[in-house]
């Protein structure tokens, strides 16, 4: 899909579509054309909570400079942002919240705009995050001092203000803005991108604004977050690109080098191929790698010998567990900090030696903190013997361990459960591939690739984090149908979970 370059007005660059141009080409120019690539959007609830949390955590660290004015017009009303904006420089407001200033056909937004006693102003953009990832906010700041010194705004301080990774809530419902948050000046930083990388940024963004179709763009794995991969790009790659091979980026290179995009174009009998053993020989990655790449080529399932092994270390009854949790942002519960991990559901199949099946959760929303509730059901649960398989166990054990600092009393049966721990993930990296992994391990991709009849397409919880969004609800919610409904659903998925485990264990046994 194309745009008629000559019907339509090349659009104002933002920020935040600056950023994205540099992140990605393509993602810039899709987001900066949304009447016409709109619809190969996909909406995820998740992304729509972090930019909501992220606009809560700018208007909190307005505090941290309180009284200052708030240009209230927003991004559909810009030229009454702009003359709001003007007045209050006009009227020289020493604090401006949102402040919007052009220059040239770029608008920004400044979250925090403060004027100095000598007449310069201090710029603070306000992030989300627990620390400064320069790659991602150094540009983000960076055009902003571009954008205000060129409409004649001299700046003294440029500052990126983050949330205080060692905060630790008090409880209730205020949060104090100078303990919340950290502000650090990045003004060299941001003076040297705009010296060397923006300048040649803007030609470039520029050419592609007016260009007709969307810049080329190499998809990669990690593409697969992006709100455009499955409506946009990933129609338009091979169908097993050699970006699935991940995190082999030599064998990635080495295929790339001699034009092979598709991995079932990779020939066993070739000097590519050749090549590409002897590189993978001297890595880590190397028999997953080759293991891909046979199943792909042979279009089936690739399985290892040491499979049945390894499971026959497992002991019985052998339980499947999973946990679910929450972590804001702004934390809420007394004790803990931002992104704290709360844990407030898990489930639990756990298969006997004579093969019956039985099944226990616990879904603790009855109290204003859930671990406590958590913690004691988990010890009832596996007072037993037997291993204990989840995937990526490495977020189970870690919540295992919290819980035990949480609750002395219990720290015991808990460490208990951390220690019989075995990572299905794993067992599954190292053994299979399946050409329908498309390149990753996770339990979404594995499950509907081994056992095609047992997916989450029913299901009105779907991903781990949107399990998180309705807990948040919950705890909002009165009873009623409505909350009745919505915790049948949390049930439903986390059961779905566990139950997809044992699934693949089963599978794993045929195939061993």
């Amino acid at each position: 899909m194309g745009i008629n370059r000559f019907q339509r007005r090349v659009p104002r660059l933002s920020k935040s579509r600056y950023t994205s141009f540099l992140t990605c080409p393509r993602l810039g120019y899709l987001r900066a054309y949304p009447a016409s690539f709109g619809a190969f959007c996909a909406f995820d609830p998740a992304r729509q909570a972090l930019f909501d949390t992220g606009t809560r955590v700018g208007e909190l660290a307005r505090g941290y400079y309180p009284g200052g004015l708030l240009v209230e017009a927003d991004h559909l009303h810009i030229t009454e942002a702009r003359h709001q904006t003007q007045e209050a420089l006009t009227s020289e407001r020493e604090v401006i919240y949102e402040a919007a200033i052009e220059h040239d056909g770029i608008l920004v937004r400044v979250d925090i705009l403060r004027r100095l006693d000598d007449g310069r102003f201090e710029l603070t953009e306000v992030k989300s995050s627990t620390k400064i990832d320069p790659p991602r906010h150094i540009p983000d700041v960076g055009i902003q001092l571009h954008v205000l010194e060129s409409a004649g705004l001299p700046v003294d301080r440029v500052r990126l203000m983050h949330i205080n990774r060692d905060y630790v809530h008090p409880g209730g419902e205020t949060y104090r803005p100078c303990d919340l948050f950290v502000s650090e000046d990045v003004t060299e930083a941001a003076r040297t991108h705009v010296g060397t990388i923006l300048p040649g940024a803007l030609r470039d963004i520029a050419h592609w604004l007016r260009a007709g179709e969307p810049p080329d763009a190499r998809v990669k794995n990690s593409c697969r977050e992006c709100e455009y991969y499955e409506g946009y790009c990933r129609p338009r790659c091979p169908e097993f690109p050699v970006t699935e091979l991940g995190r082999a980026t030599q064998a990635i290179a080495c295929l790339e080098a001699v034009g092979i995009a598709d991995l079932r174009d990779l020939a066993p009998d070739t000097l590519e191929y050749a090549r590409l053993t002897g590189i993978m020989c001297d890595s880590s990655l190397g028999p997953r790698v080759l293991r891909m790449i046979e199943a792909i080529r042979r279009g089936g399932l690739r399985v290892e010998p040491g499979l049945g092994e390894t499971l026959n270390r497992l002991t019985f009854p052998v339980h499947f567990l999973d946990f679910e949790s929450w972590n804001p942002a702004l934390p809420v519960l007394p004790g803990t900090r931002p992104y704290e991990h709360v844990p407030f559901q898990w489930s639990d199949h756990r298969l006997a030696a004579d093969m019956t099946v039985d099944h226990a959760g616990c879904l603790a929303d009855e109290g204003p903190d859930p671990r406590f509730e958590v913690a004691a059901t988990l010890a009832r649960r596996f007072a037993d013997q037997g291993s204990i398989l989840a995937y990526h166990a490495t977020f189970e054990r870690d919540r295992l361990r919290d819980l035990a600092c949480l609750v002395p009393a219990l720290e015991t049966p808990l460490l208990d459960i951390a220690g019989r721990l075995v990572d299905l993930e794993s067992i599954i990296t190292d053994h299979v591939y399946h050409p329908r992994f498309h390149g990753s391990f996770s339990l979404k991709s594995v499950l509907p690739a081994l056992v095609p009849d047992c997916g989450y397409d029913g299901l009105a919880i779907r991903e781990g984090s949107q399990a998180a969004l309705a807990y948040e609800q919950l705890r909002e919610l009165p009873p009623g149908p409505e909350r009745d409904r919505l915790r049948a659903d949390m049930i439903d998925y986390c059961t779905q979970d566990t139950w997809g485990m044992l699934a693949i264990y089963r599978v794993l046994r045929e195939l061993a």
